[in-house]
């Protein structure tokens, strides 16, 4: 008998805990990704990656309005993307994720830092990642190509749970 309730209350767990993943907006799931490749972005650029903490972070999205949507436009390079959001097939938003971090420089000194990453966002399933300050200094865009092909900004289940993670250690 004990053997059946203690299965039933392991269910229970699992269905309240799957069911949380759920119910995580798209938007808080493509910020816990962004921040995801942010942070993967910053511990590529260390002297000692094992040593990177992230201490904490934070992302915001924001839907480009009428009035500034042709400029970004403009600023994009590809003519599919501005059909694209000309016709209404999906939109732009524009997402900034913050890292704010920690890692041994190459004497062993823990430093702490920041970086930036600013990420176009189409729809809830693709973006892009635009560009990003580590530190004060410019990442390359080969090191965001590297990163953003490794790391998805999208609203998957996976995203969705990374920002249950987050929330629940307290890293947004």
């Amino acid at each position: 008998m004990n053997k059946k309730w203690l299965a039933f209350g392991v269910a229970i767990l699992a269905a309240c805990g799957i069911g949380s993943v759920y119910l995580v907006s798209p938007s808080d799931a493509q910020g816990a990704a962004m921040i995801d490749a942010c942070s993967n972005l910053v511990k590529s650029q260390m002297k000692s990656p094992s040593s990177y903490r992230m201490i904490d972070s934070i992302f915001d999205i924001k839907v480009v309005n009428k009035d500034d949507l042709p400029a970004k436009l403009d600023a994009i390079n590809s003519d599919a993307i501005r059909q694209g959001v000309e016709k209404g097939y999906f939109s732009i938003s524009e997402g900034k994720a913050f890292v704010e971090f920690e890692s041994q420089n190459s004497f062993g000194v823990m430093l702490k830092g920041s970086a930036q990453c600013n990420f176009n966002l189409y729809d809830t399933s693709w973006a892009s990642f635009e560009s990003a300050t580590v530190g004060g200094r410019q990442a390359s865009m080969a090191d965001l190509i590297i990163v953003s092909s490794q790391h998805k900004v999208d609203d998957t289940f996976k995203s969705k749970f990374k920002y249950l993670k987050y929330k629940i250690f307290k890293t947004i």
